[in-house]
C-alpha cells in the first residue's frame, strides 16, 4: 500500500488494499513452484483478516469462498510444514512418516477455479467503491484495529503457562498473525511500523515451530496405533525434547513481560495530526467537478488571538454533520486536530462566529477537493499529500483551469477569507 493511500477515507483504503491482496492471491494461484501453495494460503489469510476487520463490501459469497479456500489449503500446507520438520530428525522412522504425510499434498490446480471466482467477484464489487461522507481515514481505522488486536494477542500470550498449552499457544500465534496483517499496510506511513512487523514475524515463527512440533507429536501418537508402523519411540522422544527446547525460547522471548515492549509500541502508534496539502487558485469550476460528489459547507471561526477554533456544518445526501477543528501553522504542513460535535453544541456556539464565516460547496474527485465559494467569486483546489516532498501530478481535467499555486499565501487561508 502506498503512503498516500493511507490518507484515503477508510472504506476506499480498505477497498484498494482488498483489490491489491486479491491480485496477490491470483498471482500465487497461477504459479507452479514449490512455494505457490504457501503464498495462496497467506494471501487468502491476509484477505480474510482485512475483510473481517475493515469490512469492505465484498459480499457473503466471497467470504464463504475464502473460508472454503482456507480449509482446502490447510491440510495440504500443514502436511508440507510437518514434512519440513520431520526431515530434520535423524531417525529411521522419519522417512516412513514423511511418506505418510506426502499423501496429503494437494494439487494447486484444483484450487484455481475457486481463486478465480473470488477475485472476479471482488473486482466487480470493489472497483466502484466510493466514500459517501467525510470520515476517518484508513490510517485511523487501522490504528484502532491494531490496538484491539494487540490487546487480543496480549491476552492469549497470558494463557500460555506451560509447554502443554498447545491450543493456547496456537491461538496466540493466530492473534499475532492477524495483528501483523493489520499493521503491515501502515509501514508506508510509519517508519517504526516496519520494525514492529518484523517483531511480530519473529513471534509468529517461534510459535509456529512450537505448533508444528505439537502437531507432529500428535501424528506420531496416531501412527503408533497402526500395526504396520515402525518403532516410533525414538522419534517421539526427540520431538518431545525439541518441544521443550522451543517452549523455553518462546517463554524467554514472548511470555510474561517479554512481549510488553513490542505490544506497547504497537498500541502507542498515533495518528499523525499533520495535514500536508497544496492549494491552487482556479479560473473557474472544472467541468469534471460538476458530476462529482459534493457537500455544502458552512464554517465559522471563534474569537481568539493565538488559537482560532473552527466550527463546521456539512450537508449532503447522507444528512447533517457537525465538527470542531483547530489548525496550527502555515504552509504545506499544518497541525490539525478535529472531532465531531452535536447539533446542539454547534447551534450554541455558532453565533460567536458572526463576521468570520465562509460558505462553499466542495466537490471530491479522488484525492482532489474543489471548493466553489458561494459567498464570493472564488474557486480553490486542494490535494492532501503523504509527505511534504511528494510531487503533485496535475490531472488533465484540472490543468486548463489552473491559475497558480497559492499554498502558504495568507490571502487564501480560510480564516482570512472568512467575513
Amino acid at each position: 500500500m502506498r503512503a498516500e493511500e493511507l490518507l484515503l477515507p477508510a472504506e476506499i483504503g480498505a477497498a484498494r488494499l482488498a483489490l491489491e491482496l486479491a491480485g496477490e492471491l491470483s498471482d500465487a494461484a497461477a504459479r507452479d513452484d514449490a512455494e505457490a501453495l504457501h503464498d495462496v494460503r497467506v494471501a487468502a489469510r491476509r484477505l480474510r483478516t482485512l475483510i473481517r476487520a475493515h469490512r469492505p463490501p465484498v459480499g457473503g459469497k466471497v467470504r464463504r469462498r475464502l473460508r472454503e479456500l482456507a480449509r482446502a489449503t490447510s491440510a495440504a500446507r500443514d502436511a508440507e510444514a510437518l514434512i519440513e520438520r520431520v526431515v530434520s530428525f535423524d531417525d529411521p522412522a522419519a522417512a516412513w512418516l514423511r511418506e505418510r504425510l506426502e499423501a496429503r499434498r494437494k494439487d494447486l490446480g484444483d484450487l484455481r477455479p475457486s481463486v478465480d471466482d473470488v477475485v472476479d467477484r471482488m473486482r466487480r464489487r470493489l472497483d466502484t467503491v466510493e466514500a459517501s461522507v467525510k470520515g476517518r481515514s484508513f490510517t485511523e481505522a487501522s490504528l484502532e484495529l491494531t490496538r484491539a488486536a494487540a490487546a487480543d494477542l496480549r491476552w492469549w500470550l497470558a494463557q500460555v503457562r506451560g509447554e502443554g498449552d498447545s491450543a493456547e499457544a496456537h491461538q496466540a500465534r493466530i492473534a499475532g498473525k492477524r495483528l501483523r496483517y493489520l499493521l503491515e499496510p501502515l509501514r508506508a506511513g510509519f517508519e517504526e511500523a516496519r520494525t514492529l512487523v518484523e517483531g511480530l514475524k519473529t513471534l509468529q515463527d517461534d510459535l509456529g515451530e512450537l505448533h508444528d512440533l505439537h502437531v507432529l507429536a500428535g501424528e506420531i501418537g496416531a501412527a503408533r496405533a497402526e500395526p504396520t508402523s515402525p518403532p516410533l519411540d525414538g522419534l517421539a522422544a526427540a520431538v518431545e525434547a525439541r518441544i521443550a527446547e522451543r517452549f523455553a525460547l518462546v517463554e524467554k522471548n514472548w511470555l510474561g513481560e517479554a512481549a510488553e515492549e513490542l505490544l506497547s509500541a504497537i498500541e502507542g502508534l498515533e495518528r499523525r495530526d499533520v495535514e500536508i496539502e497544496r492549494k491552487y487558485l482556479l479560473r473557474g469550476l472544472p467541468e469534471a467537478a460538476r458530476a462529482a460528489p459534493a457537500v455544502e459547507l458552512e464554517q465559522g471561526y471563534l474569537p481568539g488571538d493565538r488559537l482560532r477554533e473552527r466550527l463546521r456544518h456539512e450537508v449532503d445526501g447522507a444528512g447533517d454533520r457537525f465538527w470542531r477543528t483547530v489548525k496550527l501553522g502555515t504552509g504545506v504542513a499544518r497541525t490539525e486536530i478535529e472531532e465531531p460535535t452535536t447539533s446542539e453544541i454547534f447551534q450554541a456556539m455558532w453565533p460567536l462566529t458572526a463576521g468570520k464565516r465562509v460558505h462553499k460547496r466542495r466537490y471530491r474527485l479522488g484525492r482532489w477537493e474543489i471548493d466553489l465559494f458561494l459567498d464570493r467569486d472564488l474557486v480553490l483546489a486542494e490535494i492532501e499529500l503523504a509527505s511534504e516532498d511528494e510531487p503533485v501530478d496535475i490531472p488533465d481535467w484540472l490543468s486548463p483551469y489552473l491559475e497558480r499555486e497559492v499554498t502558504g499565501d495568507p490571502a487564501y487561508v480560510n480564516l482570512n477569507l472568512a467575513s
